[in-house]
């Protein structure tokens, strides 16, 4: 088990930042808590202090109450940041020349549509073949191929669906602000601002 996972049945936050959390917060975690354990910031030594230590579960808590608010600061500055380079990317495109470049999003959810028709189209034939088949071995084989098919699709246009749904929420939020109202918070944010 490695360091992250340890530390995040007792804090979960200062676990999450040691498993690639915020830009530069992975390293300040490690140093918060290798101090507090007297080991060197360096994961093996600090894995050992902590397993070493039967009060560990108690003394990592206290580290994550002790520095709440900072921590709650570095997943809200990160979220901003992430935040910031995806409008940046957007104004980029949507300014752009080529046409291609503008458009490449819309079309992502024109693709996943047909992908979903295509998708429905195939189950209903496989449905249709396996019932009309000419004996059960047939029928099963026509739907194990269909339950494979499934399976495939079903990651491509999950992929596809999370990225248009990225842009949805994106578009919405600057339309709500080009109209004068405020942006509203990520959901680190909400969650970090109930948490507290």
């Amino acid at each position: 088990m490695d360091l992250a996972d340890i530390v995040s049945k007792a804090a979960p936050i200062l676990g999450g930042f040691l498993a690639g959390g915020p830009v530069g917060a992975g390293a300040a975690a490690l140093k918060l808590v290798a101090s507090e354990f007297g080991a060197v910031a360096e994961p093996d030594a600090v894995t050992a202090a902590i397993q070493a230590d039967p009060d560990a579960a108690v003394k990592l808590r206290q580290i994550e109450l002790d520095h709440k608010t900072e921590l709650q600061r570095l997943l809200i500055e990160n979220e901003a940041r992430q935040q910031a380079e995806v409008n940046a990317s957007m104004r980029a495109e949507a300014a752009a020349d080529d046409g291609y470049v503008r458009r490449w999003r819309p079309t992502i959810g024109y693709v996943v549509a047909f992908q979903f028709g295509l998708l429905g189209l195939a189950v209903f034939a496989g449905v249709i073949g396996a019932i009309f088949a000419a004996d059960a071995e047939q029928s099963t084989a026509i739907l194990s191929g269909l339950g494979t098919l499934i399976g495939s699709m079903t990651v491509i246009i999950a992929s596809e669906a999370a990225m248009l749904g990225v842009n949805i929420t994106q578009r919405s939020r600057d339309k709500a602000v080009s109209a004068g109202h405020p942006p509203q918070p990520g959901i680190l944010a909400a969650l970090t601002g109930r948490v507290g």
